[in-house]
């Protein structure tokens, strides 16, 4: 039995990256992630499955980000999290499988109007933020607006 190694692993994660982030989910393409990173495509599958779960992979810790950015208090912080993952946020946002995102942002983790509104407003702060790239002051202004916003909310 072969052992899988985590630097083969972290290798095709990181080119699967490069190319949803180029291309989207529906257009990328397994065998350019093997050339790119110089494996075979049954090699991908065997540490992956299918690309689906390769998507997941790759968008792991958008997912677990994305739950930071509902509950951060701070806007320092908040831009801090949206810099440190803004390549899996665009993936998972606007470049995954269709549904993805609204699935994600449907309630805010919230019932109700409340959470759809905040889920709304946390998707127009993370589009300009990632596809119009605002200098940090106007970054920080939206910032603020929202986690004001959501504080009046879920008062």
């Amino acid at each position: 039995m072969q052992t899988l190694k985590e630097s083969i692993r972290c290798k095709i994660l990181e080119e699967a990256r490069s190319e949803m982030s180029a291309r989207g989910y529906a257009s990328a393409s397994i065998k350019c992630v093997a050339a790119g990173c110089g494996v075979s495509v049954g090699t991908i599958y065997k540490y992956f499955g299918s690309k689906c779960s390769l998507y997941d992979a790759v968008v792991e810790h958008a997912r677990a980000a994305l739950g930071e950015l509902y509950v951060c208090t701070d806007a320092e912080t908040f831009y801090g999290i949206v810099n440190d993952h803004r390549t899996d946020l665009r993936i998972l946002l606007f470049r995954g499988r269709d549904g993805d995102a609204s699935a994600l942002l449907a309630d805010g983790g919230r019932p109700g109007l409340g959470g759809r509104m905040c889920s709304l407003w946390l998707c127009r702060v993370l589009e300009q933020m990632l596809m119009h790239k605002p200098t940090k002051a106007e970054a920080m202004l939206m910032i603020e607006e929202f986690i004001s916003v959501r504080n009046h909310i879920y008062k």
